[in-house]
């Protein structure tokens, strides 16, 4: 065999192997929901009196932040269950970290988003950081087969 028939076949294979992959990914498409949290002004001003005052000391920890928005986004999901998922950081920066939380049981991911805002404070005016917010979960769940859709988007008003 010359080499330029070799190269052909090669090409071939390596073309048939990529189509596989995308029909096997096509496939395997899980359902995916989107949470949005909203977050304002108001909210973020009471949050940091009240954590300045000793309530809530948890949320100056991004992964118990982040913990939180996963139940919050999966009200079935029992605290031991919550307790057993893999944490992962994902991206990391002073202001804004994503976790990923991950269940093999379940087939379940939960792609977490945490954010910390700069403000004023209405009473010192002085700008301060914030505690953790989660802004957005995407839950990924791997026992459904979804149809290749966009993420259906949620919003949710968290209150504390």
């Amino acid at each position: 065999m010359n080499p330029m028939e070799l190269r052909r076949r090669l090409t071939a294979l390596v073309l048939l192997a990529m189509a596989n992959t995308s029909c096997a990914a096509q496939a395997t498409q899980c359902e995916s929901k989107e949470f949005d949290f909203k977050t304002s002004r108001r909210m973020l001003v009471q949050q940091e009196r009240a954590e300045k005052g000793g309530h809530q000391p948890w949320r100056s920890d991004a992964k118990a932040v982040a913990r939180s928005g996963v139940a919050q986004s999966d009200r079935s999901m029992l605290p031991t269950e919550l307790d057993g998922l893999r944490v992962h950081i994902v991206v990391e920066s002073k202001m804004k970290t994503i976790f990923l939380f991950e269940s093999g049981a379940r087939k379940k991911s939960y792609r977490v988003t945490v954010q910390r805002y700069r403000i004023h404070m209405p009473d010192s005016h002085k700008r301060t950081t914030t505690v953790w917010w989660t802004t957005k979960v995407v839950v990924t769940d791997c026992h459904v087969q979804a149809e290749p859709l966009k993420p259906t988007s949620q919003r949710r008003n968290t209150k504390d």
